[in-house]
């Protein structure tokens, strides 16, 4: 087998991490943003104070994003424990058919046997 093997849990454990992380992350910055340094130049203070908006935006939408990765890393673990789940019960169900289902006997070459 080439590439690599991700199991379930790794899934799980993995987007709770960027969940974390993003949770982390967006706490560190402050909470009405940078604060404009006052350059005591007016065209210069609007300048920076645009920049500074800027970066507060990125940085929200870079939590944003590393949290909804994260969200959806763990729905797609679980979609797919479902479906195994789903796909072995189905299995498990059609061998029950089968084998529970009443055949005629083979025929043996002599045709004795019915």
């Amino acid at each position: 087998m080439t590439g690599f093997q991700v199991t379930i849990d790794q899934l799980v454990y993995g987007g709770e991490k960027f969940k974390n992380t993003a949770v982390e992350y967006k706490g560190s910055l402050p909470a009405n943003g940078f604060e404009r340094p006052s350059t005591g130049g007016g065209e210069l203070d609007n300048i920076l104070g645009t920049t500074l908006q800027m970066l507060n935006l990125l940085h929200s939408m870079i939590a944003d994003a590393t949290w909804q990765h994260g969200e959806k890393l763990k729905l797609v673990a679980e979609k797919y424990n479902d479906g195994q789940r789903h796909s072995i019960a189905a299995i498990f169900q059609d061998v029950l058919t089968v084998i529970t289902s009443p055949t005629d006997m083979p025929k043996f070459g002599d045709g004795e046997r019915n």
